[in-house]
């Protein structure tokens, strides 16, 4: 072989979702078709969702557009 094989196992990843508080995760795609992955999350309470679009010069997700659709409960 010419490289090495990673050791089996769990590994710890940072992938940018640290700054992500009092939401949940829901989706991962492509918004605004730049073939990098965005993702959606949803408010705590369930009133909103927001988009993040990924930053591949510093490697995060940046809030794009908070909607709160009319009529949540």
């Amino acid at each position: 072989m010419f490289w090495d094989e990673p050791a089996e196992g769990l590994f710890h990843v940072e992938v940018g979702f640290a700054s992500f508080t009092d939401q949940h995760l829901i989706v991962f795609a492509d918004l605004n078709g730049d073939k990098y992955t965005d993702i959606i999350t949803i408010s705590s309470d369930s009133k909103s969702f927001t988009m993040h679009l990924f930053d591949k010069k510093n490697l995060t997700f940046n809030n794009w557009r908070t909607v709160t659709p009319p009529n949540c409960i």
